[in-house]
């Protein structure tokens, strides 16, 4: 996860910018911009032993996710995206699919895999469970067969505990 992250709120969104390493590997940079939540922005950077990597994806105005001159295809379904160096970009869906206990959703993610830098569209789910201790608790999964995590996260839709991936100090 992030050792160094920004979150800056912004009246109909919000940035996500940090640092995190591990693994041989160093995301030296990595912005998010989220706006009504729904994600526009993506831009990571990782140095590695071959050097630094970058990739930069926007949102086009027909909805789809751009690389350059190439719109990843049936990518403007994915209002949501899952950079795998972090757990704050579970808040977005969290926020935006609003829920309630018992409730489940599935939806479209542009999830980019660190440190590879490859961005692909999967099918997430995530199942309101239980609150615990003040806390909202998930059942966050890569659907339909995919590993199962517990999320719980704050009032706020920000994670505390990501299953042993990640936890707030």
């Amino acid at each position: 996860g992030f050792r160094r992250r920004k979150l800056a709120e912004e009246s109909a969104g919000f940035d996500i910018a940090g640092a995190a390493g591990g693994c041989d590997i160093e995301v030296a940079r990595l912005t998010l911009h989220i706006l009504g939540f729904r994600a526009d922005l993506i831009e990571a950077e990782v140095l590695d032993e071959d050097g630094t990597r970058s990739l930069s994806l926007v949102r086009a105005e027909d909805g789809g996710w751009r690389v350059g001159d190439d719109t990843l295809p049936q990518s403007d379904e994915c209002d949501d995206v899952d950079i795998a160096s972090t757990p704050l970009t579970n808040t977005p869906p969290l926020v935006r699919l609003g829920l309630a206990i018992g409730e489940a959703a599935e939806i479209p993610v542009l999830w980019v895999r660190i440190p590879e830098l490859v961005a692909e569209i999967v099918t997430q789910r995530y199942e309101r469970l239980q609150s615990t201790d003040g806390l909202a608790r998930y059942r966050f999964s890569f659907a339909p067969d995919g590993p199962v995590y517990p999320l719980t996260v704050d009032d706020d839709g920000l994670v505390v505990d990501y299953g042993g991936f990640a936890t707030r100090l």
